[in-house]
C-alpha cells in the first residue's frame, strides 16, 4: 500500500467514525445513559405520565419525577399527553420532546387544559376505491 492510498483511506474511515458519532449520539447525553427529571404544571408536580425513548417506557411517580435508562439507539425522550393537559408550543411546535444533553435532566412543563377533555367527536372520511 503506497502512502496516497493509505492517507485516503485513513480519511474515509476517520470521516465514516465521525459522521455515524453524529447520526447516534446517545451514548454522549450522560455517562451511565440515565435521563432523569420532572414533569410539572403550574409548579405542582404531575403523577402518572407516561415517559419514553423509542425503547422503553417509565411513569412519573407522585411528586413528578422519572428516570430512564436510555436505549443505545434512542435519539429523543418525549412524553404521553395526560389526560387534562396540553403540551407547551415554541413557535407553534408543541414541546412532547426533547434531545437529551450532556447533563442526563429533562424536565417537561404542561398546561391545564381550560376545557374538560373527557368527551370527544371523530369525523371519518374514506375513500371507497
Amino acid at each position: 500500500m503506497n502512502r496516497r492510498s493509505f492517507i485516503q483511506k485513513s480519511s474515509l474511515l476517520t470521516t465514516t467514525l465521525f459522521v455515524s458519532l453524529k447520526s447516534f449520539p446517545s451514548s454522549l447525553f450522560s455517562v451511565d445513559g440515565v435521563v432523569s427529571g420532572a414533569v410539572t404544571s403550574k409548579g405542582k408536580a404531575v403523577a402518572g405520565v407516561v415517559i419514553s425513548d423509542g425503547y422503553s417506557v417509565v411513569q412519573t411517580d407522585k411528586t413528578g419525577n422519572y428516570q430512564l435508562k436510555l436505549h443505545d439507539l434512542a435519539r429523543f425522550v418525549w412524553i404521553s399527553t395526560p389526560s387534562g393537559y396540553e403540551f407547551k408550543t415554541e413557535s407553534s411546535i408543541a414541546r412532547h420532546y426533547y434531545k437529551p444533553d450532556t447533563a442526563g435532566k429533562l424536565n417537561f412543563d404542561l398546561k391545564p387544559l381550560k376545557q374538560d377533555d373527557n368527551k370527544h367527536n371523530f369525523i371519518i372520511w374514506a375513500d371507497r376505491r
